[in-house]
Order: C-alpha cells, then structure tokens, then sequence
C-alpha cells in the first residue's frame, strides 16, 4: 500500500544575524550571573573575615582579660576582699562589653535580626545607629508601608535583606569616604510591582568611570541579583552620591494603602 504524504509549509530558519545577536545575549547573561555569584562569593567571604576579626581578636582577648581577674580574684578573697571586689566588677564589666557590643555585632553581621520584623522597622533602627554621625531622614511611601506589615508581609525576608544591606552599605560609604553630613532614604513601591530603596547623600562625590567599586557596594549588587534586582549609581565630583536598587515583588498591587509618606528623622 502507497504511503500518502501531507505536504507543509515550513518556517523560515533565523537568519544567520538573529542567531548570533541571540546566542551573544546568552552568552552576555550567563557572563552576568557568573559575575553576580562571585559577587556574592566575595561579599559572603568578607563577611566571615569581619566575624573572624571580632571573635578572635575582640572577643578572645576580653575573655582573656576577664580570666586573668579572676584568677587575681581568687589570689585576694581571703588576704584583700576589696580588692577582689573590684576585679569581680571589672569582669562583670568585661562581660557586659562582650554580650551588649560583640556578640551582638557578630549578630548583626549574620544577619540583622530586625529585618526579620520588617524593612521599616530595620531602616528605622539604622537611622538611629547612625545618630551623631550625620543627619539621617528616612522617608517610607504607604504603599511600602502596607507591603511591610508585620500581619501580612508582601516583601520576602531575604529581599528585605538585600535591599537593607544596600542601604547600609550606602550610608556607610557616604560617612566613611564621602564625609556626607546629611543622607536621605527613601523606600517606596514603583509600578505597583517593584521595591525600590534610594539613598542619596550631600558628600563629596565622585567620578563613577574613574573610581573602582568597593567589594562592599559590589557585594551589596551581588545580593540584589538573586532576587532579579538591579543597582544604579550616580554621583559627580562635589554633587553628593545616589544610591538605588530596585527588586520586582510580585504581589505587591494587591495591597491597599492610605495616606501619606512616613518620615523617620535621626538628628546629627
């Protein structure tokens, strides 16, 4: 029996340019992410440098220190009880330091335990760390604010993170090499599916094309891109620095805000 065929209209192959332009965006995007993981990488190992700098030489040698009294303690209970009084206080002291500064920085460093409450209440409190150093205003839009909510929260825990850590990054880079005296962050919703943090500080500034990003901005950019975020930096010699990532949230158009933008203030 003769077979029959069924004669079909076949599809134009891709012209040869089309191919390229597609296999070098490819080639451009997996080049991105190989970039963003060692971001990552390198953030995460300066990350356990910091905490190694902290438990071996702050915190082993306070303990130290607070051992040799007590050992001093011990030689004076009997002969001069004043005495080892005093050296009791002073490790009562030592100990104080080790649990209200180190372990709680080391805390910190691992992850920020108020992130964990919300990015409001995170930047609020950075605020007030921040408190002395330079003039800190914090402005939160009510959409953000309602995506924030401790009840219901729209915003994953791990991009708060991301995105308080730029922040962080931000105004430490403003304080630390800028000798910024006034720094502004805004957190806001945008097109009703994006976070957006912006931190914009009154510094000295500097030419982007000319100065190499620290590890610590880079690390920060490296924590946006898991999430599909972006970071954008503007800054001009003698016009301050603007900080901004940006991380698309599904979701957040289903919530439902009022009123008007919160503002949180931290005097200088």
């Amino acid at each position: 029996m003769r077979k029959k065929f069924r004669v079909v209209d076949v599809p134009p192959a891709a012209g040869p340019t089309v191919d390229a332009a597609r296999l070098a965006q490819l080639e451009q995007t997996v080049l991105d992410l190989r970039r963003h993981q060692e971001l990552a990488a390198a953030a995460e190992d300066q990350l356990r440098r910091e905490m190694a700098d902290v438990l071996h030489n702050r915190v082993q040698s306070r303990l130290l220190a607070a051992t040799l009294r007590l050992r001093r303690v011990e030689q004076l209970l009997v002969d001069d009880p004043a005495a080892a009084a005093r050296f009791l206080e002073e490790v009562r002291r030592d100990l104080d330091t080790i649990r209200e500064d180190d372990v709680r920085e080391v805390s910190h460093l691992l992850h920020p335990a108020v992130v964990a409450v919300g990015l409001v209440p995170a930047l609020r409190r950075l605020a007030r760390d921040l408190r002395g150093a330079a003039a800190v205003t914090v402005t939160v839009s009510p959409e953000l604010l309602a995506a924030d909510d401790l009840a219901g929260p729209k915003v994953p825990e791990k991009v708060r993170l991301a995105l308080y850590r730029l922040v962080e990054e931000a105004t430490t880079n403003a304080l630390k090499h800028g000798d910024a005296t006034e720094i502004s962050v805004r957190a806001e919703v945008v097109g009703a599916q994006e976070v957006c943090v912006t931190v914009t500080d009154n510094g000295c500034g500097f030419d982007p094309d000319d100065v190499e990003m620290g590890l610590g901005i880079l690390g920060a950019e490296g924590r946006l891109a898991p999430h599909g975020g972006r970071l954008e930096i503007r800054s001009a010699p003698g016009a301050g620095t603007t900080v901004r990532g940006v991380v698309t949230v599904a979701g957040l158009a289903a919530g439902t805000a009022g009123g008007g933008d919160l503002h949180l203030s931290a005097g200088r």
